[in-house]
């Protein structure tokens, strides 16, 4: 006889989900360090946006996020291998740095340190991978960061005297009574007006933007790395160019129309809208780019004729 054997069942094995405290908890935990250290860092970046020409950092942060969430194909589902030592080391250098900028005051180095312990924060918590998908919408970050002054004075003073010294020479040519005093423009009578190409009017606010924008242009351009490059820097020529412009617009109207409209109204509004221009030539230059050559037609080819034939 054989004994009746109950069949034993093995419950299948629970499946471990990774418990959301524990993965998300450093996260929160560097969040609320980091803006515990840098929350006067952060406050000084806005007083400095205040400055027309860096008034596009408001709006770097929101841009560097849609950015990324543009290219989320490259990095949806991609799992997360931290590098916790060299994430710590590069928080400890952007920390150190800090530490060294506020005892020898120089104001603008706590900017990039802050940006130095985010890419350290992204290293830490995701991993080399993740910082190399994410290496662009990173970089874009530094936009928001304000350029020391001796660095805005360094390059708004050739464009201060670039200026008044070719509007001179388009005023001149139209007719226009002016003339140059360094940066100090004056117009002859009758108008008897005078205007100062000051730093707010060389060009350093549409530079910095149109950079800005090129850098987005150039990485959402599918071409070559020398065209991408060439669309990022043509932000400086650009800028100059558009200044010019509009300094020598504005001494057309004060010597044909009014002096006062030129320098409240006309001043105020052609900056925009140069800018605006700038953009859709910035744009119009990345469609020339994308543009494949025409490839010639082929030739047919003639048949040879048989000098013997008939």
């Amino acid at each position: 006889m054989t004994a009746d054997r109950n069949d034993e069942t093995t419950a299948p094995a629970a499946e471990t989900r990774p418990d959301p405290i524990r993965t998300w908890a450093p996260a929160f935990a560097l969040a609320i360090a980091f803006l515990w250290l840098f929350h006067g860092t952060i406050a000084n970046m806005a007083d400095r946006w205040s400055d027309p020409t860096f008034s596009h950092g408001w709006i770097v942060a929101p841009a560097a996020v849609v950015i990324a969430w543009f290219r989320r194909d490259t990095w949806v589902g991609v799992p997360f291998r931290p590098a916790t030592g060299w994430g710590l080391a590069i928080i400890l250098f952007g920390l150190i740095s800090m530490v060294a900028a506020t005892v020898v005051a120089v104001m603008f180095w706590p900017c990039l340190s802050m940006m130095i312990v985010i890419g350290g924060m992204i290293v830490y918590l995701a991993g080399w991978q993740w910082m190399r998908l994410l290496a662009f919408p990173y970089a874009f970050l530094y936009f928001m960061v304000p350029w020391p002054d001796f660095l805005v004075e360094t390059i708004s003073f050739p464009m201060q005297l670039s200026t008044s010294a070719y509007a001179t020479l388009l005023g001149s040519m139209v007719g226009i009574p002016v003339v140059r005093d360094g940066v100090n423009l004056h117009i002859g009578p009758p108008v008897n007006a005078s205007f100062e190409v000051a730093v707010a009017c060389s060009g350093m606010h549409s530079l910095v933007a149109l950079l800005c924008l090129g850098a987005g242009f150039a990485y959402f351009t599918p071409a070559a790395m020398w065209k991408r490059w060439t669309l990022f820097l043509l932000g400086l020529p650009m800028a100059l160019a558009a200044n010019i412009f509009r300094v020598f617009l504005i001494l057309c109207v004060a010597n044909w129309i009014s002096p006062q409209l030129a320098a409240k109204a006309f001043h105020d509004w052609s900056s925009p809208v140069l800018f605006l221009i700038n953009t859709l030539g910035l744009l119009t230059i990345r469609n020339m780019m994308l543009r494949e050559p025409k490839a010639a037609p082929a030739v047919a080819s003639r048949p040879v004729e048989d000098d013997d034939a008939f």
